[in-house]
């Protein structure tokens, strides 16, 4: 089933209607069961919406219609809100239908943002325990909080991927575009480490998957 707006009268609130619908049909393709979902403006509001079980909505946003954290969202009874995936509400929680990635904006992060360290770890952390890759759209995403990639007890890790985006990419493209992550600090420490049973670690590059992306340090 394809996504079927709702008809609102409000021309303005129509046009912001619209290119939700439209962002999320470019994301996610076709999604079953939105057809007359609720629209909700933020995860604030989704917060005090109580739902019913099986109930789908969609969010316009994290924080405004239209900010990169919008999604459809399923009702569920139990969940743990990581501010990006899973949204607790009033007896239960929403979470993110079909994810088949993480998004940075998903969890707070963007161009404006002036540290997407916590997003780009929270986007890791949900890695650990699904496995799916990380997407950073086109732009330059600065952070100054180093991130940990979590490893368990036994030294194991799932394997990280991060893809940014390919049609922006090219290895020398002098017009800076392009999905790139700036660690700005330039205070010596390293950006990405694994966290073992007790002490964080170097990187072991084989467990990292970075395509059509750049890391650099401060300018």
């Amino acid at each position: 089933m394809k996504f079927k707006p709702l008809a609102v009268k409000d021309p303005e609130l129509k046009k912001v209607q619209d290119a939700i619908f439209s962002h999320l049909v470019g994301l996610d393709g076709e999604l079953a069961g939105v057809s007359g979902a609720v629209i909700i403006p933020t995860f604030a509001a989704a917060r005090l919406y109580k739902g019913k079980i099986g109930q789908t909505i969609v969010i316009a946003g994290r924080s405004r219609p239209h900010d990169g954290g919008e999604g459809v969202f399923v009702w569920t009874l139990v969940g743990t809100d990581d501010d990006g995936t899973t949204l607790a509400s009033i007896g239960g929680c929403w979470r993110r239908s079909k994810i088949r990635y993480y998004l940075l904006e998903w969890f707070g992060g963007g161009v404006d943002v002036p540290d997407n360290g916590p997003p780009l770890q929270a986007c890791i952390n949900a890695n650990y325990i699904t496995g799916h890759p990380i997407k950073i759209p086109s732009g330059k995403y600065v952070c100054t909080t180093p991130v940990a990639i979590p490893r368990d007890a036994n030294g194991g890790w799932r394997r990280l991927s991060i893809i940014g985006d390919a049609s922006a990419w090219h290895p020398h493209n002098s017009a800076n575009t392009g999905s790139r992550l700036r660690y700005a600090t330039g205070d010596g420490t390293h950006f990405i480490s694994q966290l073992g049973p007790t002490n964080p670690a170097l990187i072991n590059l084989s467990s990292i998957h970075l395509e059509n992306l750049s890391i650099e340090g401060p300018d």
